[in-house]
């Protein structure tokens, strides 16, 4: 809960940053941990552990000619 909190103070990408980045220092990073990272850490710092854009595909589902095979299965 006290993870949370800080959202309160701070963007929630940099919380997620700060989070990441205790993550690289333990697998079980603490609430103390975490809480000094923000009082550390710049936000230059922290660019490496900000979450890229993801590229979506507009149209859902959709397979496409890698999923079926390309064009070397058809008959001819």
């Amino acid at each position: 809960m006290g993870v949370i909190r800080l959202a309160d103070k701070h963007t929630k990408a940099r919380l997620e940053a700060v989070c990441r980045k205790a993550l690289t220092y333990s697998g079980v990073p603490s609430y103390k941990g975490i809480k000094n990272l923000f009082t550390t850490l710049k936000a230059e710092d922290l660019d490496e552990y900000q979450e890229k854009p993801k590229k979506r595909n507009p149209y859902g589902l959709t397979r496409g000619a890698d999923y079926y095979g390309g064009n070397h299965n058809a008959t001819e």
